[in-house]
C-alpha cells in the first residue's frame, strides 16, 4: 500500500493492515519526521522515502513477518533444499569423482572484534564460506564458514571434510599442502627462479577450466548470501 492511496481507506482496512489506529499512525510519524531533520543536520543523502512511507513500509514488513518466518521455517525443515552434507562426501554412490574446493569472501557490517573478520586481501571486514561442489552437475555438496582472517587451507582443516580415494580434486593455488591430506589433487604449476614452460601453462589452463564450475556454485552461494549475513 502506498503513502497516496492509503488515506483512502477506511479506518478499519487501514489498521488491518498497519495494526495501528490512524493518530497512533500520525504520532509515530511526527517523531520519524522531527528525528529524520535532527540527522540531516550531522550528514547523510536526501532519503527517498517520506517519514509516512518508511513507517508504513516497516509496520507491513513487522505485520507479515510472522507469515514470511513460518514459511522459512517450514521449507528448512523440509530438507528439500539442505546440501547433503560432508558426509555423504564419503559414500560410494554420491558419484563425486571430480569434487571442486573454493572459498569465497562476502563483505559484512564492521563487527566489534574487528581483527578477526578483517580481510587483508579485501580490505576489509568480511566473513569466508568454503563451498564443496560437484563438478558433474554443480550440486553444492556442503558448506563451512569462518571469519574472513581465515586461510583457505586452514579453513579446509578446520571443516574437517574428508573425501574418497579416488576423488579427484582440482584446486587453486590457496590449497598449497592439500597433498598431505588427499593425494589425488591438482594444484596449479608456480616457480619462482624460472619460468613456466608451455606444457605446465597448459596445464594451469586446463586446471582453471576445470574449477569454472565452482565459480558458478560460489556465485549462487553468494548471491543467496547477500540478505542472510
Amino acid at each position: 500500500m502506498k503513502s497516496e492511496t492509503f488515506k483512502t481507506h477506511s479506518d478499519e482496512d487501514f489498521r488491518r493492515v498497519t495494526g495501528v489506529k490512524r493518530g497512533m499512525f500520525a504520532k509515530m510519524a511526527e517523531i520519524l519526521a522531527a528525528a529524520r531533520v535532527e540527522r540531516r543536520k550531522k550528514r547523510g543523502r536526501k532519503p527517498k522515502l517520506s517519514p509516512e512511507e518508511t513507517l508504513l513500509a516497516t509496520l507491513e514488513y513487522l505485520r507479515e513477518y510472522r507469515a514470511i518466518r513460518w514459511a522459512e521455517d517450514v521449507l528448512a525443515k523440509s530438507g528439500v533444499f539442505s546440501p547433503p552434507g560432508k558426509k555423504a562426501l564419503l559414500k560410494d554412490g554420491m558419484d563425486c569423482e571430480v569434487i571442486l574446493v573454493d572459498a569465497t569472501e562476502t563483505p559484512i557490517e564492521r563487527p566489534k572484534k574487528q581483527c578477526r573478520h578483517y580481510s587483508g586481501k579485501k580490505k576489509r571486514h568480511t566473513v569466508k564460506t568454503q563451498v564443496v561442489a560437484r563438478k558433474s552437475d554443480g550440486l553444492i555438496v556442503c558448506l563451512a564458514f569462518a571469519s574472513g582472517k581465515t586461510h583457505d587451507f586452514w579453513l579446509f582443516k578446520e571443516s574437517l571434510t574428508r573425501f574418497l580415494t579416488g576423488a579427484k580434486l582440482p584446486l587453486n593455488s590457496g590449497y598449497q599442502g592439500m597433498g598431505k591430506l588427499h593425494g589425488n589433487c591438482e594444484l596449479p604449476k608456480k616457480t619462482k627462479k624460472s619460468p613456466l614452460s608451455a606444457e605446465d601453462k597448459r596445464g594451469n589452463r586446463e586446471l582453471s577450466g576445470a574449477r569454472a564450475h565452482n565459480e558458478h556454485a560460489i556465485g549462487l552461494v553468494k548471491c543467496n548470501s547477500q540478505d542472510l549475513i
